[in-house]
Protein backbone atom coordinates (compact mmCIF):
# COMPACT_ATOMS: atom_id res chain seq x y z
CA UNK A 1 0.00 0.00 0.00
CA UNK A 2 1.14 3.73 -0.45
CA UNK A 3 2.17 5.62 2.09
CA UNK A 4 -0.11 8.55 1.08
CA UNK A 5 -3.10 5.88 1.00
CA UNK A 6 -1.97 4.05 4.09
CA UNK A 7 -2.00 7.60 5.90
CA UNK A 8 -5.41 8.89 4.72
CA UNK A 9 -7.20 4.97 5.75
CA UNK A 10 -5.33 5.25 9.29
CA UNK A 11 -7.43 8.72 9.87
CA UNK A 12 -10.52 6.92 8.53
CA UNK A 13 -10.22 3.87 10.55
CA UNK A 14 -9.61 5.72 13.62
CA UNK A 15 -12.67 8.09 13.03
CA UNK A 16 -14.85 5.04 13.05
CA UNK A 17 -12.87 3.41 16.20
CA UNK A 18 -13.29 6.98 18.18
CA UNK A 19 -17.58 6.65 17.23
CA UNK A 20 -17.96 2.99 18.14
CA UNK A 21 -19.24 2.36 14.00
CA UNK A 22 -16.63 0.05 12.97
CA UNK A 23 -19.49 -1.92 11.04
CA UNK A 24 -21.22 1.00 9.69
CA UNK A 25 -17.99 2.30 8.34
CA UNK A 26 -17.45 -1.43 7.30
CA UNK A 27 -20.79 -1.59 5.37
CA UNK A 28 -20.36 1.93 4.06
CA UNK A 29 -16.75 1.86 2.77
CA UNK A 30 -17.67 -1.74 1.30
CA UNK A 31 -21.11 0.07 -0.62
CA UNK A 32 -18.49 3.64 -1.83
CA UNK A 33 -15.58 0.93 -2.86
CA UNK A 34 -18.45 -1.07 -5.04
CA UNK A 35 -19.78 2.03 -6.57
CA UNK A 36 -16.56 3.23 -7.79
CA UNK A 37 -15.20 0.03 -8.93
CA UNK A 38 -18.47 -0.33 -11.02
CA UNK A 39 -18.85 2.73 -12.32
CA UNK A 40 -15.54 5.03 -12.49
CA UNK A 41 -17.38 8.31 -12.96
CA UNK A 42 -17.12 9.66 -9.84
CA UNK A 43 -13.83 9.16 -9.55
CA UNK A 44 -13.18 11.01 -13.02
CA UNK A 45 -15.03 13.49 -11.87
CA UNK A 46 -13.44 14.45 -8.85
CA UNK A 47 -9.81 14.04 -10.31
CA UNK A 48 -10.90 16.24 -13.03
CA UNK A 49 -9.19 19.66 -12.67
CA UNK A 50 -11.47 21.24 -15.22
CA UNK A 51 -13.89 21.34 -12.42
CA UNK A 52 -13.80 23.91 -9.70
CA UNK A 53 -13.99 22.24 -6.03
CA UNK A 54 -17.32 24.24 -4.73
CA UNK A 55 -18.74 22.35 -7.79
CA UNK A 56 -17.09 19.07 -6.71
CA UNK A 57 -18.51 19.45 -2.96
CA UNK A 58 -21.63 20.35 -4.12
CA UNK A 59 -22.27 16.79 -6.08
CA UNK A 60 -20.32 15.40 -2.85
CA UNK A 61 -23.35 17.21 -0.38
CA UNK A 62 -26.07 16.01 -3.00
CA UNK A 63 -24.53 12.32 -3.21
CA UNK A 64 -23.54 11.31 0.41
CA UNK A 65 -26.82 12.64 2.36
CA UNK A 66 -28.24 10.29 5.06
CA UNK A 67 -26.62 8.52 8.57
CA UNK A 68 -25.90 5.70 5.94
CA UNK A 69 -22.94 7.28 4.54
CA UNK A 70 -22.01 8.63 8.35
CA UNK A 71 -18.78 10.94 7.50
CA UNK A 72 -17.52 9.88 3.82
CA UNK A 73 -18.81 12.55 2.42
CA UNK A 74 -16.78 15.36 4.09
CA UNK A 75 -13.70 12.90 3.89
CA UNK A 76 -13.95 13.12 0.58
CA UNK A 77 -14.32 16.37 0.40
CA UNK A 78 -10.71 16.14 2.46
CA UNK A 79 -9.50 14.32 -0.53
CA UNK A 80 -10.36 16.63 -3.18
CA UNK A 81 -8.93 19.66 -1.22
CA UNK A 82 -5.92 18.20 -0.92
CA UNK A 83 -5.64 16.38 -4.76
CA UNK A 84 -5.22 12.80 -2.92
CA UNK A 85 -8.93 11.70 -4.77
CA UNK A 86 -6.88 8.94 -6.91
CA UNK A 87 -5.94 6.98 -4.09
CA UNK A 88 -9.64 6.61 -2.42
CA UNK A 89 -10.01 2.64 -4.09
CA UNK A 90 -6.74 1.96 -2.09
CA UNK A 91 -7.79 4.29 0.80
CA UNK A 92 -10.91 2.02 0.79
CA UNK A 93 -9.03 -1.40 0.34
CA UNK A 94 -7.45 -0.29 3.34
CA UNK A 95 -10.42 0.73 5.45
CA UNK A 96 -12.21 -2.62 4.79
CA UNK A 97 -8.80 -4.58 5.95
CA UNK A 98 -8.65 -2.88 9.19
CA UNK A 99 -12.35 -2.37 10.51
CA UNK A 100 -12.53 -6.43 9.59
CA UNK A 101 -9.60 -7.61 11.32
CA UNK A 102 -10.76 -5.54 14.23
CA UNK A 103 -14.17 -6.88 14.19
CA UNK A 104 -12.52 -10.23 13.37
CA UNK A 105 -15.03 -11.33 10.69
CA UNK A 106 -14.82 -13.74 8.32
CA UNK A 107 -15.09 -12.46 4.11
CA UNK A 108 -17.22 -14.71 1.97
CA UNK A 109 -18.64 -13.76 -1.55
CA UNK A 110 -21.93 -14.72 -2.46
CA UNK A 111 -22.57 -15.34 -6.01
CA UNK A 112 -26.00 -14.35 -7.98
CA UNK A 113 -27.20 -13.84 -11.65
CA UNK A 114 -28.50 -10.54 -10.80
CA UNK A 115 -27.20 -7.56 -7.77
CA UNK A 116 -28.71 -8.64 -4.62
CA UNK A 117 -30.22 -5.67 -2.30
CA UNK A 118 -28.12 -4.24 1.03
CA UNK A 119 -31.08 -5.90 2.86
CA UNK A 120 -30.66 -9.32 1.16
CA UNK A 121 -27.14 -9.30 1.65
CA UNK A 122 -27.42 -8.30 5.33
CA UNK A 123 -30.12 -10.80 6.15
CA UNK A 124 -27.93 -13.78 4.94
CA UNK A 125 -25.03 -12.03 6.54
CA UNK A 126 -26.67 -12.34 9.40
CA UNK A 127 -28.07 -16.09 9.14
CA UNK A 128 -24.48 -17.11 8.40
CA UNK A 129 -22.82 -15.43 11.53
CA UNK A 130 -25.53 -17.26 13.95
CA UNK A 131 -24.70 -20.46 11.72
CA UNK A 132 -20.83 -20.22 11.89
CA UNK A 133 -20.68 -18.60 15.22
CA UNK A 134 -18.97 -15.45 14.23
CA UNK A 135 -19.47 -12.68 12.13
CA UNK A 136 -19.54 -13.15 8.58
CA UNK A 137 -19.47 -9.96 6.06
CA UNK A 138 -20.47 -10.32 2.27
CA UNK A 139 -20.10 -9.07 -1.19
CA UNK A 140 -22.14 -9.94 -4.10
CA UNK A 141 -20.40 -10.63 -7.24
CA UNK A 142 -22.44 -11.65 -10.26
CA UNK A 143 -22.39 -15.32 -12.21
CA UNK A 144 -24.66 -15.72 -14.93
CA UNK A 145 -23.52 -19.25 -15.00
CA UNK A 146 -25.72 -19.88 -11.84
CA UNK A 147 -29.10 -19.43 -13.30
CA UNK A 148 -31.28 -18.47 -10.59
CA UNK A 149 -30.60 -18.63 -6.92
CA UNK A 150 -26.82 -17.80 -5.34
CA UNK A 151 -23.76 -19.60 -4.14
CA UNK A 152 -21.88 -18.49 -0.77
CA UNK A 153 -18.17 -19.09 -0.59
CA UNK A 154 -16.91 -18.06 2.94
CA UNK A 155 -12.69 -18.85 2.56
CA UNK A 156 -14.09 -22.13 1.10
CA UNK A 157 -16.99 -23.40 3.07
CA UNK A 158 -19.63 -23.77 0.58
CA UNK A 159 -23.16 -23.02 0.91
CA UNK A 160 -24.78 -23.81 -2.31
CA UNK A 161 -28.52 -23.05 -3.55
CA UNK A 162 -28.32 -22.05 -7.02
CA UNK A 163 -30.38 -23.67 -9.84
CA UNK A 164 -27.37 -24.65 -11.31
CA UNK A 165 -26.10 -26.90 -8.41
CA UNK A 166 -29.70 -28.11 -8.17
CA UNK A 167 -30.16 -29.07 -11.52
CA UNK A 168 -26.61 -30.96 -11.72
CA UNK A 169 -27.84 -32.47 -8.73
CA UNK A 170 -30.93 -33.43 -10.30
CA UNK A 171 -29.21 -34.76 -13.75
CA UNK A 172 -26.80 -36.98 -11.49
CA UNK A 173 -30.05 -38.89 -9.44
CA UNK A 174 -32.05 -38.71 -13.03
CA UNK A 175 -28.95 -40.07 -14.63
CA UNK A 176 -28.93 -43.06 -11.90
CA UNK A 177 -32.25 -43.78 -11.87
CA UNK A 178 -32.05 -44.50 -15.78
CA UNK A 179 -29.16 -46.99 -15.57
CA UNK A 180 -32.03 -49.01 -13.67
CA UNK A 181 -35.31 -47.95 -14.96
CA UNK A 182 -34.42 -46.96 -18.73
CA UNK A 183 -35.42 -43.61 -18.78
CA UNK A 184 -34.83 -41.78 -22.09
CA UNK A 185 -32.96 -38.84 -22.50
CA UNK A 186 -35.84 -36.97 -24.03
CA UNK A 187 -37.83 -37.71 -20.40
CA UNK A 188 -34.73 -36.73 -18.14
CA UNK A 189 -34.44 -33.17 -20.45
CA UNK A 190 -38.13 -32.75 -19.83
CA UNK A 191 -37.92 -33.67 -15.99
CA UNK A 192 -34.89 -31.13 -15.57
CA UNK A 193 -36.92 -28.43 -17.38
CA UNK A 194 -40.22 -28.93 -15.30
CA UNK A 195 -37.74 -28.69 -12.40
CA UNK A 196 -36.57 -24.89 -13.45
CA UNK A 197 -40.38 -24.00 -13.46
CA UNK A 198 -40.92 -25.11 -9.96
CA UNK A 199 -37.93 -23.28 -8.95
CA UNK A 200 -37.18 -21.97 -5.59
CA UNK A 201 -34.71 -21.07 -4.18
CA UNK A 202 -34.06 -23.24 -0.60
CA UNK A 203 -31.19 -22.80 1.96
CA UNK A 204 -29.49 -25.08 4.31
CA UNK A 205 -26.87 -27.31 5.83
CA UNK A 206 -27.63 -29.79 3.11
CA UNK A 207 -26.63 -27.99 0.55
CA UNK A 208 -22.95 -26.58 1.99
CA UNK A 209 -19.92 -28.73 1.53
CA UNK A 210 -15.76 -27.82 1.61
CA UNK A 211 -13.85 -26.89 -1.68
Amino acid sequence: MEPVASRYALALTKIANEGNQMQAYLEASQQLLQLIQTDPTLIHFLTNEFYEKPIKFKLLDQLFVGDNWLKLGSFLKVLVQRRRTRYLEKILIEVISNLRVQLEQQVGLIYSVSPLTKEQIAQLSEVLSVHLGHPISLTNQLDEKLIGGFRIDIQGKIFDASLLHQLSTLKQRLLKRGKIMKIKPEEISNLIKEQIKNFEQPFGEADTGKV
